[in-house]
C-alpha cells in the first residue's frame, strides 16, 4: 500500500524553488523506504546507503530541470500543434501535406502484410555456408545481401561443406528464416 508524504505536492513545488527544508523532509519520509528495496536488491548495506545517496542527488540535481519545464510548459495546445502527418516517404512530420499533390487510391488497392507469391514462383537464392556442424546436422547460409539463413541436412540435395557455393529456396518459419531444397553450385 503506498503511503505518501502528507503535503507532499506542496513540498514538492518548494523543493522545485529550492527550499532545502522540503528537501530534508523527503529524504527523511523516503530514505528509509529506498534503502530497505535498494538492499532486498544487492543485500549489500553499503550498495544501499549508495544507492540511497545517489537517488537524492538526482533529485536534489534535477529540480532545476523540474523548473524549467514548468516554467516552459504551453498548457491547452491547440489539436493543430499535436498533429502528426505522414509524409509521402512514411516519415512523421508536423507538416499536413499539399492537397495539390494527393492521389486517389481505392481501397481494394491498399494490401496490408506481405504479398503472397503465387504458385510455382520460388525464386532460387545464392549464398555460401558460413557455418556446418555435419555431427548435429544442420548450418548457416549468408546469402549476397547479408542476409542468414538456417539450414538443416534433411534439407541438402547434395552434399555441402563451409565455404561452398550454394542455392536455395527461403522458407519463413516461426523462428525465422531457412533455406531448403540447398544445392552445391560449381
Amino acid at each position: 500500500m503506498y503511503c505518501a508524504l502528507p503535503d507532499e505536492m506542496e513540498i514538492l513545488q518548494q523543493l522545485i524553488e529550492g527550499n532545502a527544508d522540503s528537501f530534508r523532509k523527503i529524504y527523511e519520509f523516503y530514505q528509509g523506504r529506498i534503502f530497505l528495496f535498494a538492499f532486498r536488491l544487492t543485500k549489500s548495506k553499503t550498495m544501499a546507503e549508495e544507492v540511497v545517496q545517489e537517488v537524492f542527488v538526482r533529485i536534489w540535481e534535477k529540480r532545476e530541470k523540474i523548473k524549467e519545464r514548468k516554467a516552459n510548459h504551453v498548457k491547452g495546445k491547440s489539436l493543430d500543434q499535436m498533429m502528426a502527418y505522414i509524409d509521402e516517404n512514411g516519415n512523421i512530420t508536423s507538416t499536413p501535406q499539399d492537397p495539390r499533390r494527393r492521389s486517389a487510391v481505392k481501397i481494394e488497392d491498399i494490401q496490408i502484410g506481405v504479398p503472397q507469391r503465387p504458385e510455382g514462383d520460388s525464386p532460387l537464392n545464392e549464398g555460401i555456408v558460413e557455418f556446418f556442424n555435419e555431427a548435429k546436422g544442420f548450418g548457416f547460409i549468408v546469402d549476397g545481401n547479408g542476409g542468414k539463413y538456417f539450414f538443416h541436412v534433411n534439407q541438402v540435395l547434395k552434399p555441402v561443406a563451409e565455404n561452398d557455393k550454394v542455392s536455395f529456396q527461403p522458407e519463413k518459419t516461426p523462428k525465422g528464416w531457412s533455406a531448403i531444397d540447398v544445392r552445391k553450385t560449381e
